[in-house]
């Protein structure tokens, strides 16, 4: 993802920008690991 450049501000784009994307993802997958773990053990 974070390969691909240029585009128009993150402000006035239809989408996030790849780093914030990328950061993101990292926040949400830090989130709900926990529920993915205790979903996979019962």
């Amino acid at each position: 993802m974070a390969k691909q450049g240029g585009g128009p501000p993150e402000l006035l784009s239809t989408h996030p920008a790849q780093a914030s994307r990328i950061e993101d993802l990292k926040v949400y997958a830090q989130r709900v690991m926990p529920l993915y773990e205790s979903a996979r053990t019962r």
